[in-house]
């Protein structure tokens, strides 16, 4: 009796995932700042703490599930076994959609991106004597002027499902941002990015135009280091 409704259920979920809501983004931007006018060199490390992902289904049934439940006659004793297939199918299909694009962007670099694309913003403000991308942290030498370091990273990136609509997927990222003078301790500004692409593309163009998918990504973790350099400019009272 159980196996022909597990059977039913599984399929109805497979079904349904693609109907599910996109999880909602988490809010940000978040920024702590002290004093730092002083600072008139600047170096800048990224880290990569993730990979691309797609982020696309709930981990939790939404109300297919329960119309289904309700007229089951265990419907109650098998809510918890249904949750675990939920969380299996919507599991799969994402990592599904993932391998098919993650191709595009193998040799993505995103805390380099970010880095290189916040450094451009500040040389170009001209409030700073020196702005570089270190691959290492500094090492203080007597003959070199006492520099700020900002260390950087990017916490995800790749592709969100667009809320309410299962087709369209938008790119973006999330980054974080500390500056301190190295050898001190002190935290002089710290700050979270979270961007996401203002184009809504369809997955099927993705999957079929790599450089595509490459662009859009690209773009929003290039944005997220320009914002990151406009928060510090701000944070530092530049106009």
């Amino acid at each position: 009796m159980a196996r022909p409704f597990i059977r039913l259920l599984t399929i109805t979920l497979i079904v349904a995932s693609g109907c599910a809501p996109a999880p909602t983004r988490g809010p940000v931007p978040v920024s702590n700042v002290r004093s730092f006018e002083g600072v008139r060199r600047l170096a800048i490390i990224s880290f990569d703490a993730a990979g691309f992902t797609l982020v696309e289904h709930r981990s939790q049934p939404g109300r297919t599930l329960d119309e289904v439940l309700a007229w089951a006659p265990y419907g109650a004793a098998l809510r918890p076994l249904a949750a675990l297939v939920h969380r299996g199918v919507s599991s799969g299909l994402a990592r599904d959609h993932e391998i098919m694009v993650a191709g595009s962007v193998y040799d993505v670099a995103a805390g380099q991106v970010v880095a290189e694309a916040m450094a451009g913003q500040l040389r170009a403000s001209g409030f700073l004597d020196e702005v570089r991308v270190v691959a290492s942290e500094p090492i203080d030498t007597a003959n070199r002027p006492k520099e700020a370091l900002v260390r950087l990273t990017v916490t995800s990136w790749g592709l969100v499902r667009v809320r309410d609509d299962p087709d369209l997927f938008s790119s973006f990222s999330d980054v974080t941002g500390f500056l301190g003078v190295p050898g001190t301790g002190v935290v002089l500004w710290e700050h979270r990015e979270d961007v996401t692409g203002p184009d809504q593309i369809q997955f099927e163009a993705f999957r079929r135009n790599p450089p595509l998918t490459r662009r859009e990504v690209v773009k929003t973790l290039q944005r997220a280091g320009e914002r990151l350099a406009a928060e510090l400019l701000y944070a530092r009272g530049a106009p």
